[in-house]
């Protein structure tokens, strides 16, 4: 149990953390294209891939039929991009707390595909936080005296592409079998 509060706490110092180190670099840097950045993740990724991979450390993932398996992921990759690329706009003209308020409607997003696709209904007490998420912001949004039009409309794209991802994770789930 101790070590589960452990974690938690780490977890929430490292999202914590590397929300406020984003939003120095995107809004304080003025470092507003996120696709370079994303270009060198990719990059820096790819080369660790290979790196790894001509070591030994770890063996090829895909031979054969597998390629064919991994193009059913392509939809969830480009919503995943998709999804990074929005949250870093978002983000460089939203205030961190506006944009930790309204990534909370993406619980609400995944709560209604699960009802409509799974006919799972959740306890009354998650419906109600749920409920006190949506409407704290819609508060913020109605409320924000820095309204940015262009921060929430990124906001939006960001909270449907991590949606649609989510849906699309569990729909495709157990599908995908490589070695």
């Amino acid at each position: 149990m101790r070590q589960n509060v452990l974690f938690a706490c780490m977890f929430c110092a490292l999202f914590i953390g590397t929300n406020f180190a984003n939003k120095y670099v995107l809004s304080v840097l003025k470092f507003t294209y996120p696709t370079i950045f994303q270009g060198w993740q990719t990059f820096v990724g790819v080369v660790m891939f290979r790196a790894l991979l001509s070591t030994g450390h770890i063996d090829g993932l895909l031979h054969g039929k597998e390629w064919h398996e991994c193009a059913l992921w392509l939809p969830g990759m480009m919503c995943f991009l998709l999804s990074i690329y929005s949250g870093s706009r978002a983000l460089a003209n939203l205030p961190i707390p506006v944009f930790f308020v309204m990534q909370n409607i993406v619980l609400v997003f995944k709560a209604t595909a699960e009802l409509l696709f799974h006919g799972q209904i959740t306890s009354v007490y998650s419906y109600f936080m749920l409920m006190i998420s949506l409407c704290s912001a819609l508060a913020v949004a109605k409320t924000d005296p820095q309204f940015e039009p262009e921060g929430y409309w990124w906001m939006c794209v960001h909270i449907v592409s991590i949606g649609v991802f989510e849906i699309y994770t569990n729909l495709m789930r157990g599908r995908l079998k490589l070695r």
